[in-house]
This record gives C-alpha cells, structure tokens and sequence, in this order.
C-alpha cells in the first residue's frame, strides 16, 4: 500500500482473552490482524495505532 509494509497474522482463540475479556473477539475464536506501516486496521475500516478488540478481526 503505497510502499507502506503489510503485515497479516491469525491465531486461535485466545484463552487468557477469554478469561480476561469474555467478549473479546480475541477470545472466543480464530482472528486476524492486519497491520498496515505502523497501524493495525479495524473491523470498522479505521487504522490504530494500539490492539484493540475491534483490531482483532474474527475469521470464518
């Protein structure tokens, strides 16, 4: 993206999330985080700058 590093990782449910944030999506299945330069895109579309649960995007 215009020369900007794109950098996509996944994992499994995170079972510290799960304890921590019953709600997460970070928690209660597989997820995907795109990171774009130094941002980390939204499910919303929005770029930010910290991991956030909407930044944990769910995966089917």
């Amino acid at each position: 993206m215009n020369g900007q590093k794109v950098e996509i990782k996944w994992h499994s449910p995170d079972l510290d999330a799960k304890v921590k944030y019953p709600n997460s999506n970070s928690g209660n299945g597989w997820t995907a985080q795109i990171k774009i330069g130094k941002k980390l895109l939204g499910q919303d579309g929005k770029l930010y700058k910290k991991p956030n649960n909407l930044t944990h995007i769910p995966i089917e």
